[in-house]
């Protein structure tokens, strides 16, 4: 049997998951990127119309467009699929790139940000800035996610199904309505047996009286666990 180390030479051990990257450092994306940048910034103006055409010329590019308007990569994807069924950019400006275009400008502003961003001269301050936005993106993130919690939590309550979201989640066994309970232990019956619920159970599963009953599916606020 291998000798068990101490904490702290355990910790000691543990080094990074991945390795740090250079932002600064060329890769063949970044140059992708750069050359699109520089085959819009030849457009004689920016209009639906030139921007068309030039999705239509540099299907492979369009997600340089997205990047305009502070789309990731992912952002971009589930808009596209949201709009038009796919997440495919490069047959969507093969095949569509009038309506892309027109789709980008009217929810993103595509004209003008393309417009005001290539005549603007940036500094190593706006860089950083840029670099920052991953976390704004992060914090959005939260943000929308709660959210989608609070409109879980109206609708729940409009319902009449009890339920509190941003708590320690429980199951309640015997309930006179089974489902899942976002509440603390003392909040509950005596009468009532919480249960821990981190996954769904068989819904015949039996009851702490020993007898088998159907279980009503009910979504959890902000939870994937069911009762």
């Amino acid at each position: 049997m291998p000798d068990i180390p101490a904490f702290d030479e355990y910790v000691r051990s543990l080094g990074r998951l991945t390795a740090h990257i250079d932002p600064t450092a060329a890769s063949p994306a970044a140059a992708d990127i750069k050359e699109a940048a520089t085959s819009l910034a030849a457009l004689s103006e920016i209009t639906e119309g030139t921007l068309t055409a030039w999705a239509a010329d540099h299907p492979s590019w369009v997600n340089v467009l997205g990047l305009a308007v502070g789309l990731s990569q992912e952002k971009l994807k589930n808009t596209l699929k949201h709009h038009f069924d796919t997440t495919g950019w490069v047959t969507l400006a093969r095949t569509r790139p009038a309506d892309l275009v027109r789709m980008l400008d009217a929810d993103f502003d595509l004209v003008r940000l393309v417009t005001v961003q290539r005549e603007r001269p940036y500094d190593f301050g706006d860089v950083l800035v840029a670099r920052a936005g991953t976390r704004q993106t992060a914090s959005r993130a939260g943000a929308s996610g709660r959210k989608v919690e609070d409109e879980i939590e109206a609708i729940a309550h409009d319902l009449g199904l009890p339920c509190q979201t941003r708590t320690r989640f429980m199951a309640v066994i015997d309930a006179p309505h089974p489902a899942i309970w976002l509440s603390q232990r003392a909040s509950m019956p005596r009468s009532w047996s919480p249960r821990r619920a981190s996954t769904r159970p068989d819904r015949n599963s039996p009851t702490q009286s020993g007898k088998s009953r159907k279980w009503p599916t009910y979504a959890c606020p902000a939870s994937s666990s069911w009762l």
